[in-house]
């Protein structure tokens, strides 16, 4: 409904960025995208023409592909989804969804095999971070 959208969006962006600093800050993860992260490559741009960052987090697990399998699997609270953005929190592994000879082109495009995409809903943001957590222990 757009009479409760600028809240969610706000809600989004700011547990958002409250899980992309953890991430970045976590051992597993490699590396994180996120837009108003210092360490993103266009925050400043993204700092002068967005509120918040929105809801979209791309992350890399240390482990690779095999590690964003398992950590997709040990998913509670977050839905495995194939598409984003809701008001529940969802996660997406592209690489699994891809076939095997599309891997070049993906990596040409930033889909890179260890890569998760998560779509922040509008769940506590402790409990995501929890789920991400106990999600990315290492074996």
């Amino acid at each position: 409904s757009l009479q409760t959208l600028t809240l969610r969006m706000g809600q989004h962006g700011a547990s958002a960025l409250r899980i992309a600093e953890r991430l970045e800050a976590h051992p597993g993860v490699s590396w994180v995208r996120y837009p108003h992260l210092p360490s993103h490559p266009h925050h400043a741009l993204a700092l002068r023409q967005m509120q918040n960052g929105g809801g979209v987090i791309s992350f890399g697990v240390s482990s690779g592909f095999e590690g964003a399998r398992r950590a997709m699997e040990r998913l509670g609270l977050i839905a495995r989804a194939v598409s984003l953005g809701d008001t529940h929190t969802l996660m997406t592994h592209p690489a699994s969804l891809s076939r095997g000879d599309s891997r070049p082109r993906n990596h040409q495009v930033g889909v890179m095999d260890n890569m998760l995409r998560l779509s922040v809903g509008l769940e506590e943001t402790g409990d995501l971070l929890a789920d991400l957590e106990q999600a990315l222990r290492s074996d």
